[in-house]
């Protein structure tokens, strides 16, 4: 369970030259230079101007933040979530006017969570219209345990935000299958089984996939190779043929990300679930079997092969496993960064990245015996995938031994390996040129599919009815009060119609609650329904009507373009064809790769198109064209990491505050090959391991690592560790030198240099900073008690009393003032005698 250690501060406030009070052991000097709201107008104005948003700031800026968000006009349907530690909580005075209770909530971590699940909280989660602040205090890293707080925040959003994902995911998975409705007309179970006994081996985009390579290739006769789709165009140039690609990908960015392997249609065959992005599987030349279910009403094809698991791994080893393969063999499947950090291929989409610094991941152990990181989706993969192999007949081995750790799958080197023979027979069952359906058969298809499509459209428009007149009775009865007999007979024709839409619509009005899943999760009250007052009846009904017919609404305006796509596609194979009707479609899809495959599939000779056909074909055809040859690979390795530094230092706080060892060493070994790129990345390796040399106890080491770092870069970070492994190998005037200049990032350390200074016999310099110190913090008790010992120290009884008294006026129990004064007392007693 994530947890955060509350802070040790200092309860004193300043007052800065702008009258404004603040925590100098939170903000340090930030606000002696610049007035609050100036310098949050130029940092956060922007960013807090989104409308329909949940803003989540971490940290108050000694309540200056929030007081400046209260100021604001709150944009429309956002709302501000502040969180912060009990110990500054406790110690400001924010009050949230009535009029802003809705828009800004002020909390402790422990609240945080609760609160992030509240229906009000979470849809803007599951919608992903949130944004996370970091306060000027988090940002700077002064507090160690401010970066412990924004990896908790960030964790609680991230495990929220996946969560809310999978219940609300659905609606894309099933919008995507309408759209789809025109493409996905073969079902990939016509390979089920025909492949026993036989090896195939499913390549993934993992870093592993480059360890392999070359054996793959020398024995590629002897396998059938499965590609996830972002590899398939790498595996090409190295000259292995892909059998099989698999794509599972609803998101628009599959194109960007796999369209190499668009040019690969005419040798590898396109397997992909029934959701699958409609940019990718709407732009493919060649042929496609699907998995899954076609259509969201229709249980025809319940024999199907059915995608399981999260990744495209996931689907490509459950389709081997029905297609009778009796080993199934994983490369590049690493679920795992690879132990450099890499998180790709060589020369595949997202190689050119480096190791993403700023994010703390989760930690696998991987088949060789080393710890490795992985982020939560490809965890959540590998219990998957762990979860199935137990019910496989065929034998799953990784061929990686720095993949992932799975119970169920053998790790073995491929020397180890017996394969069988793939016969040209078994070849010819995945040429593409096998699955080509003809121009006849596509149009029976396409028929067929519109004639159903029209018929669920109709039942729609009778449902829709239905449900306005359920809410016309329900609107009703929200503006009659009591138990009239007018409310007695709404509520008989409710229950007439619900009863017509269980009866006559259940299949329907299973698939729209299916649909629309978070809509209808957070109807119900809190309250028991038997303490349901008839408001609360009348108000639960018009919420639960309304949303029903939205989402069936919803639903049916899907349904209407899927009809009108197939129509379109119809109007493909029709001679003549209408060429602008079918490019408006084009366009308005945004699938102008159709162009390509009308031209080489549907255009028989003896159609004769008019120039102005043929130049909106290659106009089209060269738009596309374009678009595929654009590179649009990320940025470079050095870029990457620079964006990544600032994360990466609040990463290393809370693995050295943590004691993690190991999460340590990772760092220092990412950032290893990039340490001359920039200073940042210099200092980031240095304090990494500076850190990693005080947790092996090895305090000369530790020294010298961080003294590497040059004094131009050092920050209070790295000031903070240099006095503290100065003082454990008592270099009293390195500490001394070092406190000079931690000093202007904080006057909470004027007392503690005040103490190195009397210990070198500075006594005047060690006055002038306590006096310094306490001109600007008078009631400051524990400095005022060291100050006194100060004076008892350097023979200076009768000021040590004079400052221990003046600490029992501010608190008269304070029992160390008593005993220490009680002590001056008899000692100037027994002088004076």
């Amino acid at each position: 369970m994530m947890t955060v250690n509350e802070p040790i501060l200092s309860a004193v406030f300043s007052v800065s030259q702008f009258n404004e009070y603040y925590l100098p052991s939170i903000n340090r000097n930030t606000f002696e230079q610049c007035d609050s709201k100036t310098l949050f107008n130029n940092r956060y104005k922007a960013e807090f101007s989104h409308k329909d948003t949940l803003h989540i700031v971490i940290g108050l800026d000694s309540g200056l933040l929030a007081n400046y968000v209260m100021e604001l006009a709150i944009p429309d349907g956002s709302k501000f979530i502040f969180v912060d530690f009990n110990a500054v909580l406790n110690l400001l005075t924010i009050e949230v006017p009535d009029e802003l209770s809705e828009s800004i909530e002020i909390c402790s971590p422990e609240m945080f969570d609760a609160l992030l699940k509240e229906t009000r909280n979470n849809i803007f989660i599951a919608k992903n219209q949130f944004k996370v602040h970091r306060s000027i205090a988090v940002s700077g890293n002064y507090i160690d345990e401010y970066a412990q707080l924004n990896y908790f925040v960030e964790k609680k959003i991230e495990h929220e935000h996946f969560e809310s994902n999978i219940g609300f995911s659905q609606k894309i998975f099933i919008k995507k299958q309408l759209i789809n409705l025109s493409e996905t007309l073969q079902p990939a179970s016509i390979l089920k089984q025909k492949f026993m006994g036989k090896t195939c081996i499913v390549l993934g985009g993992g870093p592993s996939l480059d360890e392999h390579i070359d054996w793959i290739k020398s024995h590629r006769e002897q396998l059938v190779i499965f590609a996830v789709s972002r590899v398939a165009h790498k595996l090409t140039i190295a000259g292995i043929p892909v059998d099989i690609i698999v794509s599972v990908d609803p998101q628009d960015h599959a194109l960007t990300v796999n369209k190499e392997m668009m040019a690969l249609y005419e040798n590898s065959l396109f397997i992909c679930s029934y959701h699958v992005s409609p940019l990718l599987l709407g732009q493919w030349a060649g042929s496609v079997l699907y998995t899954g279910p076609r259509i969201p009403w229709d249980s025809r094809d319940s024999d199907n092969i059915l995608p399981k698991g999260p990744t495209v791994t996931n689907a490509a080893v459950q389709i081997a496993e029905e297609m009778g393969f009796e080993q199934i063999l994983l490369c590049g499947s690493d679920f795992c960064h690879s132990q450099s950090g890499a998180t790709h291929a060589k020369n595949t989409f997202g190689a050119d990245i480096g190791p993403n610094l700023g994010v703390m991941f989760e930690w696998v152990e991987t088949y060789s015996g080393e710890m490795a990181e992985t982020p939560i989706q490809l965890l959540q993969a590998m219990q998957s995938l762990q979860e199935e192999v137990t019910f496989y007949h065929a034998k799953c081995i990784n061929l990686s031994a720095n993949a992932a750790r799975i119970e169920g799958i053998q790790q073995l080197s491929p020397e180890q390996l017996v394969l069988a023979t793939i016969t040209p027979e078994d070849r010819a069952i995945l040429q593409p040129s096998k699955h080509k359906l003809s121009i006849e058969q596509r149009r029976k298809l396409l028929a067929n599919t519109l004639t159903d499509l029209s018929l669920t459209s109709n039942t729609f428009n009778a449902l829709i009815k239905l449900l306005k007149k359920a809410l016309h009775y329900s609107n009703t009865m929200l503006k009659i009060e009591g138990t009239t007999h007018t409310v007695v007979e709404l509520h008989r024709k409710i229950d007439k119609i619900e009863k017509t839409l269980n009866r006559k619509y259940h299949h329907f009005g299973s698939l729209i609650k299916f649909y629309g899943y978070y809509e209808f999760s957070h109807f119900l009250s809190t309250k028991q329904s038997e303490h349901w007052s008839q408001l609360d009846l009348s108000t639960n009904n018009n919420i639960y009507y309304k949303a029903y017919l939205n989402i069936a609404t919803e639903l049916s305006v899907l349904i209407n373009d899927a009809a009108s796509r197939v129509e379109i596609r119809l109007a493909e194979l029709t001679v003549p064809t209408d060429i602008p009707a079918i490019a408006r479609q084009w366009r308005q899809d945004n699938q102008l790769g159709r162009a390509l495959i009308w031209k080489q599939n549907y255009m028989p000779d003896h159609q004769k198109l008019n120039d102005a056909d043929i130049a909106l074909l290659d106009e089209i055809e060269q738009e596309y064209l374009q678009y595929l040859s654009q590179n649009n690979h990320s940025t470079s390795v050095k870029e990457a990491t620079v964006n990544n530094v600032e994360d990466a230092f609040k990463k290393l706080a809370i693995l050295m505050q943590n004691q993690h060892l190991l999460g340590i060493s990772k760092m220092i070994q990412y950032i290893s090959p990039f340490i001359k790129n920039t200073p940042e990345l210099t200092r980031l390796y240095y304090l990494a391991s500076s850190y990693q040399f005080l947790l092996l106890h090895e305090e000369s080491a530790a020294l010298e690592s961080i003294l590497n770092i040059s004094e131009e870069y050092r920050t209070e970070t790295e000031l903070k560790q240099i006095i503290l492994l100065s003082l454990k190998l008592k270099d009293i005037t390195l500490a001394e030198n070092t406190y000079s200049k931690i000093i202007v990032f904080s006057d909470d350390y004027l007392p503690h240099y005040a103490q190195i200074l009397k210990l070198q016999g500075k006594y005047q310099q060690a006055l002038d900073y306590y006096l310094n110190y306490l001109e600007k913090y008078p009631t400051d008790i524990p400095v005022l008690l060291k100050f006194g010992l100060f004076w008892k120290d350097i023979g200076q009884p009768e000021q040590a009393v004079s400052v221990l008294t003046e600490i029992l006026t501010l608190d008269p129990n304070n029992f160390a003032a008593q005993t220490h004064l009680q002590q001056l007392y008899r000692d100037l007693e027994l002088k004076s005698n």
